[in-house]
């Protein structure tokens, strides 16, 4: 029981978010702002502020862990910080 619960619950909240966000916004008016939206300059922005930020969060992590555990190295650690992102 708490197992589904716990795969439950994140679905609830995100669909509970949509709600209370979509309530106060017209539905017309979003779907107008997003096919109006500039998505080749979104993604411009976007992907390499992602790229940055990745970055320097496998950085920030790798030298917590050889702070507290030991050594390690940055490109091990690459693959799974990035692949967290992908995920959500």
């Amino acid at each position: 029981m708490r197992h589904a619960a716990r795969r439950v619950l994140p679905v609830l909240l995100t669909a509970g978010f949509f709600y209370v966000v979509l309530r106060h916004i017209p539905y017309q008016r979003l779907l107008a702002a997003l096919g109006e939206a500039n998505y080749v300059r979104f993604l411009a922005l976007m992907i390499p502020n992602t790229v940055i930020y990745v970055a320097w969060d496998t950085f920030v992590l790798a030298v917590a862990v050889r702070w507290f555990h030991g050594p390690v190295r940055y490109r091990d650690l690459l693959p799974l910080r990035a692949a967290s992102y992908i995920v959500s």
